[in-house]
């Protein structure tokens, strides 16, 4: 198996919570190699058989003997895996979302929309469409819209313009921002010092090789055993096709 297959299952076993290995047999039916299975759109049957969902309702069906299958833990069902960062992804959502209202924001113009509101009997029907054509014509991106109200025979000040919201006065996109973002460090359990996070201040950088070594020690190497087990225990699998990881930096660490 070359190092991109096998950081294509890699990349199953974090995203989806498991990973597929499918057995390449010869003519005689022994097992020759291994090649990853794409699971986001693998189903598992109940007689343990596999479906691979593919466009205009077809489907590939792969036997059971034929796929060693392996995931993370889910205590509500055992049929699939459930990755762990599920907990940050609210996490990540909000960022998103902080993200893209800032972008709006600034797009509308450094605003969130107004209130044209006016109370001057003297103005016209015509006057009346015009602006609220001009401010129709002028909606902006997302949910930033402005609003046009006329009230006759109103008081003083028969013409103002009311914002809806001023972003200055009190702007949480940057706290919003630093707490996802420990959010999903922490639901990958990813050490920030390895993920080119700065700290925040009056805090000190990690050494970043004690923290590699760390993070290999208590979170690569588990998952390496876990690639080793399901492939090494299945009987039809011969020993030259076995894993074997270089599992020295736990002894290092």
């Amino acid at each position: 198996m070359s190092p991109d297959e096998l950081n294509h299952a890699s990349w199953d076993y974090f995203g989806f919570g498991h990973f597929g290995f499918l057995k390449l047999r010869n003519h005689f039916k022994k097992v020759i190699g291994l090649t990853p299975l794409p699971m986001m759109h693998m189903r598992k049957r109940k007689n343990g058989d596999f479906v691979q969902l593919l466009r205009d309702d077809k489907k590939k069906v792969y036997k059971a003997k034929d796929v060693i299958f392996a995931g993370q833990y889910d205590p509500q069902q055992q049929i699939y895996g459930l990755p762990d960062y599920l907990g940050s992804l609210q996490s990540a959502l909000l960022n998103k979302d902080a993200t893209l209202f800032r972008r709006a924001y600034y797009k509308n113009g450094a605003h969130m929309g107004y209130i044209f509101y006016t109370s001057d009997p003297n103005l016209s029907d015509e006057d009346d469409q015009r602006l609220q054509e001009a401010l129709q014509g002028a909606k902006g991106p997302g949910n930033f819209r402005s609003m046009y109200i006329n009230i006759p025979n109103g008081k003083e000040k028969g013409v103002q313009i009311i914002p809806v919201g001023d972003i200055a006065t009190k702007d949480d996109f940057e706290r919003v921002k630093n707490i996802s973002t420990q959010d999903i460090f922490t639901g990958h359990r990813f050490p920030a010092g390895m993920g080119g996070m700065m700290p925040q201040t009056g805090a000190n950088m990690p050494d970043p090789i004690k923290v590699s070594q760390m993070y290999d020690k208590y979170e690569v190497i588990p998952v390496c055993k876990v690639f080793e087990r399901a492939v090494n225990s299945d009987p039809e699998v011969p020993k030259h096709l076995h894993m074997k990881f270089d599992l020295n930096i736990a002894q290092d660490a």
